[in-house]
């Protein structure tokens, strides 16, 4: 199987941001926002650029099949989840959901998805 690794700016980067394998996308892990953000923010925030990332490859929110969360806080899951439902609202992937603990910095979450290429 052919293997694409796909990176979509001029950041020097230890990992791709998405691999190509086949008709499937897998992102990395993302998690983006800035000090202050709460846990909606960060969700947002982070669901919004891997979209970008699987539009830049092909793809979109509508073609993920499965999605890895890693919360901070597990009790935060409920605000976390109002959101995640405004982007997927019918389309749903599978999802994996599990508490981490302390991240560096201000992270409270991160997500990393697998989609299908259109057909």
């Amino acid at each position: 199987m052919k293997l694409e690794r796909l990176n979509f700016d001029t950041r020097e980067r230890p990992f791709s941001q998405a691999v190509r394998a086949g008709d499937f996308i897998y992102t990395s892990g993302a998690s983006i926002g800035d000090p202050g953000d709460d846990i909606s923010a960060q969700t947002a925030k982070t669901i919004d650029y891997l979209a970008d990332v699987l539009q830049k490859a092909g793809t979109d929110l509508k073609h993920v099949v499965k999605a890895t969360v890693f919360l901070a806080d597990l009790d935060e899951w409920g605000q976390f989840n109002e959101v995640w439902k405004k982007y997927f609202p019918t389309d749903k992937p599978v999802r994996t959901t599990t508490e981490v603990g302390k991240f560096g910095g201000h992270t409270r979450i991160e997500i990393d998805f697998v989609a299908v290429m259109p057909d």
